[in-house]
C-alpha cells in the first residue's frame, strides 16, 4: 500500500452499509456476513470502515464497526482493517474534526467497536481546513507508538495539503522567498492557513535560504528528497 511494505488485496470491502441498528437502509449483520464470505473467499483482504458508518444524524456511532468486529472475529490478523475519523453523528465539538483531541477519542471508540488491540490504518476522512497538518501527524506518531494505530493516511483531501504544508507551505522549497516571488495575492493569505509562518518568517526564512543554497550546490530543485529517503 503506497510506500509502505504492507500488502493488501487489489480490491477493498467498503462497510459503509453495515449497521446492526436496524436501519431502512443498508445492510444487516447478516447480509453483511454474505457479503463478507463472498470477499473472503475471493481472497480479499482489506476492509474498510468509518466511526460513522452504518448510523443516522444523531445516533450511536461504531455501528459499521461493531458488525466487522464479528466477521473479523475468527481470523482477525489475516485481515488489514481500516478506519476513519473525523466526523460525528452528534454536534459535540469535541467529538468532530481533526485535532488529536478528536483522533483519540475516535480511535479509543474504534478500538471498543471493532473489539481489537489495534487498527491497521487509520485515514483522515475529510480535512476540516482548521488543524494543522503537523498536529494530525505528531497525534498519528503518538498513537503509533502507542500500538493503537500502525499506518496513517489522508482520504477526501485535497493533494497540495500533504505534499505542501511539511514543507512549511511551500517556503522551504524556495517558493516563496522575496527576491523571487511576492507575497500579495499567494495560498498562505488565505485565513485557513494561519497556523503557517508567513514567508520572511523569523524561523523559516533563514532555514529556507540554507535550503536553497544546499540546493543549488548539489544542482537539485529544493523541493526534491533524497533518493534514500
Amino acid at each position: 500500500m503506497g510506500r509502505s511494505g504492507l500488502r493488501v488485496s487489489e480490491l477493498a470491502l467498503g462497510a459503509m452499509t453495515f449497521s446492526d441498528r436496524g436501519l431502512s437502509w443498508g445492510a444487516t449483520p447478516e447480509d453483511a456476513r454474505t457479503m463478507f464470505d463472498m470477499f473472503a473467499e475471493a481472497g480479499g483482504t482489506f476492509v474498510d470502515a468509518a466511526n460513522i458508518y452504518g448510523d443516522d444524524v444523531g445516533g450511536q456511532e461504531g455501528a459499521a464497526e461493531r458488525v466487522l468486529s464479528d466477521l473479523l472475529a475468527a481470523d482477525r490478523e489475516h485481515f488489514v482493517v481500516a478506519t476513519k475519523y473525523t466526523s460525528s453523528n452528534t454536534e459535540d465539538i469535541s467529538r468532530s474534526g481533526n485535532s488529536f483531541k478528536s483522533m483519540r477519542q475516535s480511535v479509543d471508540a474504534s478500538l471498543r467497536a471493532l473489539d481489537t488491540d489495534y487498527i491497521d490504518l487509520l485515514w483522515v476522512h475529510t480535512w476540516d481546513a482548521t488543524t494543522p497538518v503537523d498536529e494530525m501527524l505528531r497525534g498519528a506518531d503518538q498513537l503509533v507508538t502507542a500500538g493503537k494505530i500502525l499506518y496513517f493516511a489522508f482520504s477526501d483531501t485535497p493533494a497540495w495539503v500533504i505534499s505542501w504544508s511539511p514543507l512549511a507551505g511551500g517556503v522551504l522549497r524556495g517558493k516563496y522567498r522575496s527576491e523571487t516571488r511576492s507575497t500579495e495575492t499567494h495560498r498562505l493569505t488565505h485565513a485557513a492557513f494561519d497556523f503557517l509562518e508567513k514567508p520572511g518568517g523569523d524561523t523559516t526564512a533563514p532555514i529556507a535560504d540554507v535550503v536553497v543554497d544546499v540546493a543549488t550546490e548539489l544542482d537539485r530543485p529544493p523541493k526534491s528528497r533524497s533518493p534514500g529517503c
